[in-house]
């Protein structure tokens, strides 16, 4: 079905509340969806943001909803330090990156979500045959710019994120044709879990023996020591401080962080959204070392924000055994794939996970600055060497 755009009407909101039926009425079994985790989010939001949701009407027919993230972004404090060798080629790269971040200080429009790896932009009815998604999608993103004109003030530019490699070909063509420059970071990371495996048993025997040798060697590490357990409400609201120092001595030696989040959100999940939301401690008694949340929609389970201990990460190989807990949880939870987002790409892989690249898409509003983004992008987006590992027979 072809669209004209005085065929289509827009309306925008600043609370979920005051569309959420409609806007619920779009979707699928996915929570990052719904409209009770956006209003959590607009409860307890990442540092410096905002959300805008829009309704797109086709003739009067309910047909997309959008969301719409606004961040102040300050590069300079974005990017992490490294601690690692660098070759002088990279030296160069960070030299460079050191003289222009402080200078790049601006408003962005997030198409999607900034806390998720995947398309939280944008979800049309799924009983329609539109054939230029594409096209509305870059109508809604220049008619936002609009609004958000009017409404607060002149953003920077915007960026569109997260696109599967197999439509990005139809919005790379039509997003060029409105000025976006395209990028890739780093993929999104997926274990597919078989139908076959019953237990972590199951796990076990799936993969080569080197690999079930690591499996003990990382189980030894934890001891008898060292346990985990799903949170209670009581004890989500008693570690709440001690998972977001965790979250943030972990997210600090990223590579970069387009935002932080608020220092009550992991509690808020567990405690608002039980049904959806498991937040699980790791403990060496009553001292937390890290904690990983799952949130299963359907299924499939996905890995939200995790946070340990750096300092006593090596001695029990914490981040290794978490990855494998969060297998294990997935296995019993009965669901076929568990998303793992895109950071630490080859220990992923060393469990199981496969990559899968998105595109994502950024526009400078100013047109000078836009001719320059393809430039800024080789020096701001980190590039990041890793080899994919393969455990399975």
């Amino acid at each position: 079905m072809s669209i004209a755009e005085n065929d289509m009407r827009l309306e925008f909101f600043h609370k979920i509340e005051e569309c959420a039926s409609n806007w619920d009425s779009i979707g699928d079994n996915n929570l990052y969806w719904k409209s009770k985790y956006l209003a959590l989010l607009e409860r307890y939001p990442a540092k410096n943001m905002t959300q805008v949701y829009v309704l797109v009407y086709v003739k009067d027919e309910l047909t997309a909803k959008f969301l719409f993230q606004n961040i102040f972004i300050k590069l300079s404090e974005s990017y992490g330090e490294h601690n690692h060798e660098l070759s002088l080629g990279q030296k160069t790269k960070e030299l460079a990156k050191k003289l222009v971040l402080p200078f790049l200080k601006f408003q962005l429009v997030v198409s999607g979500n900034a806390l998720l790896t995947g398309n939280y932009g944008h979800f049309f009815k799924q009983d329609l045959n539109l054939v230029n998604k594409e096209e509305i999608v870059a109508f809604v993103t220049e008619a936002y710019k609009d609004y958000y004109r009017k409404t607060v003030k002149r953003p920077s530019g915007i960026l569109l994120k997260d696109i599967q490699e197999k439509t990005a070909s139809k919005y790379t063509q039509v997003l060029a044709e409105n000025g976006f420059s395209n990028f890739q970071v780093e993929p999104k990371m997926k274990i597919d879990i078989d139908a076959s495996w019953n237990s972590f048993g199951d796990y076990l025997s799936a993969i080569k023996s080197k690999y079930r040798v690591r499996v003990r060697r990382a189980k030894k590490k934890l001891g008898d020591t060292i346990t985990r357990r799903k949170l209670t409400a009581v004890e989500l609201e008693q570690y709440a401080g001690k998972m977001y120092a965790l979250y943030m001595e972990t997210a600090g030696g990223a590579g970069f962080n387009l935002f932080f989040l608020d220092d009550y959100y992991f509690a808020a999940m567990g405690i608002e959204l039980p049904n959806d939301v498991h937040v699980v401690g790791v403990f060496e008694g009553e001292e937390m070392l890290g904690f990983y949340t799952l949130i299963k929609g359907g299924t499939e389970m996905d890995a939200h924000f995790l946070g340990y201990s750096i300092k006593r990460n090596a001695a029990h190989q914490l981040y290794l055994n978490m990855l494998y807990f969060m297998i294990e949880d997935s296995i019993n939870a009965n669901t076929t794939v568990l998303h793992m987002s895109r950071t630490a790409l080859e220990i992923k892989s060393s469990v199981g996970a496969k990559p899968q690249q998105l595109e994502l898409y950024v526009k400078h509003y100013s047109k000078p600055l836009n001719k320059l983004v393809k430039n800024l992008l080789k020096i701001t987006v980190p590039e990041v060497e890793w080899k994919e590992r393969s455990p399975f027979k």
